[in-house]
């Protein structure tokens, strides 16, 4: 997160933790980014998008674990949302039925373009 993006932000250790864990996973979106724009064949990209959507175990994916993410981050924010009006957990669980289902089924057909087969039954 930037500094002063949402004002200031006390900074604890939960926080510093957080933003450290963050920073990690964009240097390894960026190392992913850096390994696609190499020489890449079909069969690797449809298992690079495997690993972004494990269509038989959702939960395994990078999707997943962020659909995961967002669904705790829903339930914890229940009960801090003042006077029961529920936006901001309504939004994060918005935010992780949207990441789980309609971006798993985009990988799935993009995969499925590449030659991956798809092990859901139609």
């Amino acid at each position: 997160m930037v500094d002063g993006q949402y004002g200031q932000l006390p900074v604890t250790a939960r926080t510093a933790r957080v933003s450290a864990a963050a920073e990690i996973v964009r240097l390894a979106v960026r190392q992913i980014e850096g390994d696609l724009t190499d020489d890449i064949e079909a069969g690797e990209l449809a298992h690079v998008l495997r690993e972004f959507h494990c269509e038989t175990a959702p939960r395994e994916g990078i999707f997943g674990a962020l659909r995961q993410l967002l669904t705790t981050a829903a339930h914890v924010a229940e009960p801090l949302e003042p006077d029961d009006e529920a936006e901001t957990s309504c939004a994060l669980h918005e935010a992780a039925v949207y990441i789980g289902d309609r971006t798993g089924t985009c990988l799935e057909a993009a995969a499925g373009g590449l030659g991956w087969q798809s092990t859901r039954s139609s």
